[in-house]
């Protein structure tokens, strides 16, 4: 799985794989090396559990190990079991871009954009060429259905070959017409190379960075387990509707531009138009394409596991523009510039662009717990903790904290409690919040209650419907507290807990602070 070992046990001339302890690892070449790498079956799945640190891995496994993607439960090359058939088809395609990638070389002075080119004609070759095929054995296909699959596929077919006649003087292209095997053979006019090139799947998502700790006390069946519990997931995810997946089979994904290239009927439409837009997609009339802030195909990569990850199943509903200025409003004078300003869930920025305005954004700190508005924020320059807000150790850090956190099941409650233990004294926190807490008798929500009187806080109700056009139409209050010049004492502190454990905690915990658990991956296979 690691790779197959030739009767000399050498890989690449560089490394080795060899069997320990039931498990393959691979090591640098040389007898007694330390394993960089070890993987663990699972079933029908498999683990690559790394053995050294990342500033101690070859910088070419690294790049490896990151090009093998993500799954749902992270980075592969940290430990996230993926099935075994899905690796393959990710290695098999990573050799194969790299053959393409390495005959592009030999013809254009920016390979990589030439190669990109070629694979993605090919892929939508493959697409439009096998959806047509499955169409025309089935019974079922209507005439109209089909008709539109063969014009999909002649039009990729017309797409290669205006690209071959661009690159006239470079190279030629023979179209095949096998839906089994490659899509085109592409030939380099001055040296006669050839290159086969298929439909390969290239789209996963890929990790900016692999990161992870090493201990030594805990065996690599017991990494796995831990790294699937420390996984930051979404409360929910949501299935992909089965007419969705037909509609996008022939879907062509150009850089950050999803184009659908079937004619699709106004319920099917409004489906795929629903997902897309859930998952960030914004529709541009001029280009008749979704686009999106990251790869089109890593979106559709997304789709065609099944379920996907919404903003709703992060619970992100944007804050409204006026309800933000009415929340910069409540925090007064506090808010100025040379203020520190702390913000919990930050989103995609709406409150924290608007308190940037005002103090700067060097003095605006946003945590974020769904990975794309992390990256978001950090697009944006925002310094950015990701992960959840209520695993950050407390400490006095700001003048103001604006925040608008998620409602479900009172981690309003929760979250704005924890919040309070960041405050600077005298400080100021405004908060959006549901009204679930004002009337509910669980321990929670009595809990808050006793708190926000026992501070002074200061509610008032939003208008309803603010939130109609971020998707809810939940009822929501402004609240204001503001930190006494001295410090209250062990009111706001609470326990640390892994990622969304806080959901059974109660809202206001009175033990002392602990230190915050940091994940940790065990990756020690050996008694050293």
């Amino acid at each position: 799985t690691l790779a197959q070992p030739d009767t000399t046990g050498d890989w690449g001339g560089d490394y080795t794989v060899r069997i320990e302890d039931g498990h393959q690892a691979m090591a640098p070449a040389g007898a007694g090396r330390r394993p960089l790498l070890v993987a663990q079956h699972q079933g029908d799945s498999v683990c690559l559990l790394p053995q050294v640190l990342p500033q101690d891995m070859p910088q070419e496994v690294l790049h490896w190990l990151r090009l093998l993607g993500e799954v749902r439960k992270g980075p592969v090359g940290c430990g996230a079991p993926i099935s075994l058939e899905e690796l393959g088809e990710r290695i098999d395609s990573l050799r194969h871009a790299l053959s393409v990638l390495q005959f592009a070389g030999a013809l254009h002075g920016d390979a990589v954009e030439f190669a990109a080119a070629l694979l993605a004609h090919a892929n939508h070759l493959r697409s439009t060429r096998g959806a047509a095929f499955e169409a025309e054995n089935t019974a079922s296909t209507s005439k109209s259905r089909l008709d539109t699959l063969h014009r999909n596929a002649e039009q990729a077919r017309a797409n290669a070959l205006a690209f071959a006649v661009q690159h006239k003087d470079e190279i030629s292209i023979r179209l095949e017409d096998d839906p089994r095997g490659s899509t085109m053979v592409v030939t380099n006019l001055q040296s006669r190379a050839r290159q086969d090139i298929c439909g390969a799947n290239l789209s996963w998502p890929l990790p900016e960075a692999l990161e992870w700790t090493l201990t030594r006390s805990r065996t690599v069946s017991r990494i796995a387990k831990h790294a699937e519990k420390e996984a930051l997931e979404p409360r929910s995810r949501t299935a992909v509707d089965d007419a969705v997946t037909g509609a996008l089979l022939t879907a062509v994904a150009r850089g950050n531009d999803l184009l659908i290239t079937e004619q699709l009927d106004p319920a099917t439409y409004a489906k795929v138009k629903a997902i897309l837009t859930s998952l960030g997609g914004k529709w541009v009339r001029s280009r008749q394409v979704h686009c999106f802030d990251r790869s089109a195909e890593q979106v559709l990569a997304e789709l065609r596991g099944g379920t996907v990850v919404t903003d709703r199943d992060w619970e992100f509903f944007p804050t409204p523009e006026d309800v933000v200025q009415r929340m910069l409003a409540l925090a007064g004078d506090k808010l100025r510039p040379g203020a520190t300003v702390g913000e919990p869930e930050a989103g995609r920025g709406a409150i924290a662009l608007a308190a940037a305005q005002i103090v700067g954004k060097a003095s605006v700190d946003c945590t974020e717990a769904m990975p794309l508005n992390a990256q978001c924020l950090r697009d944006l320059g925002f310094k950015v903790h990701e992960g959840d807000f209520l695993a950050r150790p407390q400490a006095p850090l700001y003048d103001v904290v604006l925040m608008n956190p998620p409602f479900s099941q009172h981690q309003d409650a929760a979250h704005i409690t924890h919040a309070l233990g960041f405050l600077k004294p005298g400080g100021v926190l405004v908060a959006c919040a549901s009204r679930s807490w004002q009337q509910a008798g669980v321990a929670k929500a009595q809990a808050f209650r006793e708190l926000l009187e026992h501070r002074g806080a200061d509610v008032e109700e939003v208008e309803a419907g603010a939130f109609r056009e971020t998707g809810t139409e939940v009822a929501t209050v402004l609240i204001r507290i503001e930190a006494p010049a001295v410090e209250l004492q062990a009111e706001t502190t609470a326990k640390p807990h892994a990622a969304h454990a806080h959901r059974d905690t109660p809202a206001i915990a009175r033990a002392p602070q602990a230190k915050p658990q940091s994940v940790q991956l065990t990756l020690s296979l050996f008694d050293a």
